[in-house]
């Protein structure tokens, strides 16, 4: 009796210390920042499919992250019924599916997005990239780390529409050089769009420029942090597969009026009287490109 009795004793000790544990665990998760993934798609369902994959296989506690997908109005008949089956998964995981009537463009469907977002962190991702298991426990223990208000980080490139296989050599490496403002005003050396932001300072810099049509609106926003004193850092870690595209936005959109509009937070800092140097320089720079 006393062996029963002795293993009895032992099985509810075992309990205690694994509800015990659980809560350690649970109290740990809740201490740690809550981020929210905004992802906008238009008519790409075959890629979305694997972003989305990418999110969900994340290592950071599934209870402290949230996926917020905007669908820019898409015309693609596929892309309904791709949508429709993400439903039921989205639902039980606490994320949000936002379908537009109008088609708003990058910079509107992000800033959107945000709308539906609770997070204190705001990580922006493409739909047609793939995020590595570790993008955003990385980000958030460098953001913790540094104090960083903006983080980027590197990337692998790559050719193709399957999801990058964990031992795929990608075809190159893009390394960003961050807060780098005298490049930025030329060239964007501050990273991609793949990044993490404070709620707060998107908010407080009104977000991401809306001119509809348009690309690199990320560079635009970079240059707002850190000409108005925002802390950017970036991660030389490549922390997500960037999918190259001959029909990326950048690539289909004006050669000219993208850096153009770039170059709009650079001109509110400098004497007016300089504008038309920097303007010749920036455009001299666009003709040898």
């Amino acid at each position: 009796t006393s062996v029963v009795g002795g293993e009895e004793v032992a099985e509810d000790m075992a309990e205690d210390v694994a509800e015990e544990g659980a809560e350690v665990a649970t109290s740990a998760n809740e201490e740690m920042p809550f981020v929210s993934v905004v992802m906008t798609h238009f008519n790409r369902p075959h890629l979305l499919k694997w972003a989305v994959e990418s999110v969900q296989l994340q290592d950071y506690p599934a209870d402290r992250y949230e996926l917020v997908l905007f669908d820019d109005a898409s015309t693609a008949p596929a892309v309904a019924a791709a949508l429709d089956a993400m439903e039921e998964d989205f639902r039980a995981r606490g994320w949000t599916i936002v379908r537009s009537k109008e088609n708003v463009y990058l910079g509107a469907a992000r800033n959107k997005a945000v709308k539906s977002t609770k997070g204190e962190y705001i990580l922006f991702m493409d739909d047609d990239n793939y995020a590595k298991v570790h993008e955003i426990r990385t980000f958030v223990e460098v953001a913790q780390r540094t104090g960083a208000d903006v983080l980027t980080c590197s990337n692998d490139y790559f050719y193709g529409n399957d999801p990058p296989s964990p031992d795929r050599v990608p075809t190159g490496r893009w390394v960003p050089l961050g807060a780098a403002t005298t490049v930025g005003m030329f060239q964007n050396m501050y990273g991609d769009t793949n990044a993490m932001i404070r709620r707060e300072v998107f908010l407080k810099l009104g977000g991401f420029p809306e001119d509809f049509g348009y690309a690199l609106e990320d560079w635009e926003l970079f240059s707002k942090v850190v000409l108005g004193g925002y802390i950017l850092e970036t991660i030389p870690d490549p922390l997500y597969w960037y999918r190259l595209r001959d029909t990326s936005h950048s690539r289909l959109t004006s050669k000219h009026g993208n850096p153009a509009r770039t170059i709009r937070p650079y001109l509110k800092k400098i004497p007016q009287h300089l504008h038309h140097l920097v303007l010749f320089a920036q455009g001299m720079k666009d003709s040898h490109d």
